[in-house]
């Protein structure tokens, strides 16, 4: 599909286009490109990497970067599954190991956040499968301080690739001070120097704007109600994995150990069995995934704030598929007959296709449609002289088009007053644009009342390309060219 997909794409590909040229990417916005780099560098430098291998082209570039993230969310099925065969006592049958691994992995995918952004050029399937990678090894081997370390490095590597990967080193550290403090507190002594050097490496080759991009400009504006109202609504829609990870960890939880022993003490024994170790850290990086998904409430969030909260429940689902059959032989036979009703309406709606996934199996005339528009409008640009503005910013790399202007960040740094539009406005005022591309101008995630209002003074609609409206500058424009 050489189309744009998410907005997202055509900022990522240009990002990666420019990860090796700190005059570029991390750059202060006092000149034009203006263009913010919200991310680490891991997935950019990872996507140019793999890019190079297949082509120089824009397209052989997005399809490297599609590819990346399709095979970092099939390994991070695999990595769930792995943990949870790893986790599991080795005494029981291995086609009851098999078994959870397989549902665990499954359910992971089966979310319909990972499967809508699986196939997108973005940054976050590479690093939550460097999480997850992390947190199975910490799970299943963290017992040995060297394993520790290893989930460490894997830990790092998460963060620069997507600073928010941070649900799985936090429940690993808070596990670890309790059941093992001093081992623990070597371990992230030693990541945090490492990670800490990383940091002011990055900020001293950018001249200082790697810190001033991934904290300063990565502060949109938030809405507390927008946030509540999508996570209800995103956790009555999983209502039925979320009550089997609930399941999983109430199983391991004995309220009579906890008032004899206390929670320090009675975590430090069950934290000596790997299954309940498993249960008990996957269950707190759930928790903490939980709390991050209220980042949804950020201006031009979208349902990637969601997966590793699911990603986190399939894992826990895993583990509790793996109880069930575990305690099957000591039920007796009218007892099991609810129990096979049960757990079938559970694990059936765990798995129940997505929209996304129903909808993908049928043809879309939607997508040939959005191709040919897409085609319609390279050729447009490429056809007109002079610099061009336009919201999807895979069309000008198409076209063989500078990207100057990012438009949706810009939008949401001059909103919460870390940076001055004055400039931009003035560009449009002059007509330096010959050429600008938009879907809708009334939403304000791309444009502020100020640059709407410049728009419409400056510019005329010239035409109309399916979703899309082709602005010229207006006569008076041209004057003050």
């Amino acid at each position: 599909m050489p189309f744009q997909r998410d907005y997202g794409e055509g900022h990522v590909l240009w990002l990666t286009q420019q990860i090796f040229d700190t005059h570029k990417v991390y750059r202060p916005l006092d000149s034009l490109p203006w263009i913010v780099c919200p991310y680490t560098p891991g997935y950019l430098v990872a996507a140019r990497l793999t890019g190079a291998l297949v082509g120089d082209r824009v397209g052989d570039l997005l399809a490297a970067g599609r590819g990346l993230s399709l095979v970092s969310t099939a390994g991070t099925g695999m990595v769930i599954g792995l943990t949870i065969l790893f986790a599991t006592p080795v005494r029981f049958p291995l086609l009851w190991r098999l078994a959870a691994a397989a549902f665990g992995g499954a359910a992971a995918l089966a979310a319909d956040s990972v499967f809508r952004w699986a196939p997108l050029m973005r940054v976050d399937m590479l690093a939550l499968f460097l999480m997850y990678s992390g947190l199975g090894v910490y799970i299943a081997l963290g017992t040995r301080e060297r394993w520790q370390y290893a989930a460490g490095v894997l830990f790092l590597l998460a963060l620069f690739t997507k600073q928010t990967m941070v649900s799985g080193p936090l429940a690993c550290l808070i596990v670890g001070l309790l059941t093992c403090p001093r081992k623990t507190l070597r371990v992230y002594a030693c990541m945090a120097v490492a990670g800490l050097a990383g940091v002011f490496w990055l900020n001293a080759v950018t001249h200082g704007g790697f810190l001033t991009h991934i904290v300063q400009y990565n502060r949109n504006p938030f809405s507390w109600r927008l946030a509540s109202s999508h996570v209800y609504q995103h956790i009555h829609d999983s209502l039925a994995v979320v009550v089997m990870g609930a399941a999983a960890f109430l199983g391991v939880l004995n309220p009579v150990a906890i008032r004899r022993s206390g929670w320090r003490r009675f975590l430090q024994g069950r934290c000596g069995r790997t299954y309940d170790r498993a249960v008990v850290i996957a269950a707190l990086n759930g928790v903490l995934a939980g709390m991050l998904i209220f980042s949804i409430g950020k201006v031009g969030s979208n349902i990637n704030y969601y997966l590793d909260w699911d990603i986190s429940i399939g894992l826990l689902c895993g583990l509790l598929v793996f109880r069930l059959l575990a305690t099957w032989e000591t039920r007796p036979w009218r007892g099991k007959r609810v129990y096979v009703i049960l757990v079938i309406l559970l694990l059936s709606a765990a798995l129940v296709p997505s929209p996304a996934l129903a909808g993908a199996l049928l043809p879309s005339a939607g997508l040939k449609a959005n191709a040919e528009e897409d085609a319609e409008v390279i050729r447009i640009l490429r056809e007109s002289p002079g610099p061009a503005l336009s919201e999807n910013l895979l069309l000008l790399l198409q076209a063989g088009k500078a990207v100057e202007v990012e438009p949706a960040t810009l939008s949401y740094i001059t909103n919460t007053g870390q940076w001055n539009e004055r400039r931009y406005v003035e560009l449009l005022d002059r007509g330096y644009f010959r050429m600008l591309v938009a879907c809708d101008l009334d939403p304000p995630d791309f444009y502020t009342p100020a640059v709407k209002a410049a728009i419409d003074r400056d510019f005329v609609i010239q035409q109309k390309v399916g979703r899309y409206t082709i602005y010229r500058p207006a006569p008076a424009a041209e004057k003050n060219k």
